[in-house]
């Protein structure tokens, strides 16, 4: 009777520290998603004969059939339960463990869940004196089994300001411990990527596109899909184009491009991103042109694309509670050059 109590108490236990929502057939078992504590990234593992078998929760183990339990260190250094079972009673909890898809991808986040890993960098972030425009960078690196940060690199484009690139690193660096929940013995290294995002202090940016009128709706475009001029944040009233409005832009950027553009651009199909900053007073600055999306779009096709911007006109600036404010542009440039958009402005 004691023995058939401490199997049971086992069982019990280990189930309680699983807490898994599952489904039968194709419905992939996982955890319960609260945020980690310290005591959830314990895992409790089984083994059966000396081999690890990873359990859905609601898998019955009959008592009589353990003919003896132990907890006990495996050889990965993990807390676990060792049953001792016939063969017959092991070939059957792998045919019933085989009805299920159980996820047993390790979970990793920040303390209190990874919607407070966004308020931990807008604190302790600190933006580049005379750090201008809007710019992301993105930082690899990795976590290990303890939940510690090591490994931080900047991937793929570094930023043109090195200390863009600097206070990055540090900020990753500086990253307290993540929670980290395994479910399979073996424990290995996580490999992430963070964006970190670097604003200009005092500036306003807006997401939205520039209607046709001077009323200067909002429409949310993504990077990728940049279609109309965009800016990043809304203001209450967008930049607005003098020379036509948004037709009247196209219009002047692709006749500009026509000209200026390598003769061969009629072989080019691509398209690429370029933002830049209108100022207080509604010029361009042209120091913040910068191509943040390339689809395919060559190096000397970008140039022309840049210097076209360069030449554009005046926009009336926009403005925050009617006081002009500096804004974040960003338009989709696509080659070939779209005769359709030029000379289509009202």
């Amino acid at each position: 009777m004691k023995k058939i109590f401490l199997i049971s108490l086992i069982i019990v236990q280990s189930c309680v520290a699983f807490a898994q929502d599952y489904c039968e057939n194709d419905t992939i078992v996982r955890e319960i998603q609260f945020p980690l504590t310290e005591y959830d990234t314990e895992t409790v593992l089984y083994y059966f004969n000396n081999e690890w078998i990873p359990l859905a929760y609601g898998n019955e183990i009959k008592a009589d059939s353990i003919q003896s339990a132990e907890i006990k260190n495996d050889e990965y250094g993990n807390r676990a339960v060792f049953f001792t079972v016939s063969p017959g009673y092991l070939e059957y909890i792998k045919a019933e463990n085989r009805k299920y898809l159980i996820n047993l991808d390790p979970r990793c986040e920040f303390p209190g869940g990874n919607g407070k890993l966004k308020e931990w960098i807008n604190e302790n972030i600190r933006i580049p004196e005379g750090f201008k425009g809007s710019e992301r960078v993105l930082v690899e690196f990795t976590v290990h089994p303890d939940g510690s940060i090591s490994d931080a690199k900047i991937y793929r484009r570094p930023s043109e300001n090195e200390a863009v690139n600097q206070e990055a690193l540090r900020l990753v660096n500086a990253l307290p411990k993540f929670r980290v929940k395994y479910y399979t013995p073996q424990k290995k290294n996580l490999h992430f990527t963070l964006p970190i995002r670097f604003k200009e202090p005092g500036a306003i940016f807006i997401r939205g596109k520039e209607s046709q009128d001077n009323t200067h709706k909002q429409d949310s475009t993504s990077h990728d899909n940049v279609n109309e001029p965009v800016v990043l944040v809304n203001p209450h009233m967008n930049p607005y184009y003098l020379n036509g409005g948004h037709k009247g832009f196209n219009n002047d950027l692709y006749a500009i491009l026509l000209k200026t553009a390598p003769v061969s651009q009629d072989s080019i199909k691509g398209h690429a991103a370029v933002s830049f900053i209108i100022s207080e007073d509604g010029q361009i600055d042209h120091n913040t042109i910068t191509v943040d999306r390339n689809r395919s779009v060559p190096d000397d096709y970008l140039k022309a694309a840049i210097e076209a911007v360069k030449k554009l006109g005046k926009f009336e600036p926009g403005k925050l509670n009617g006081t002009p404010k500096r804004v974040r542009y960003i338009i989709r440039i696509d080659y070939p050059v779209p005769l359709d958009k030029i000379n289509a402005a009202e």
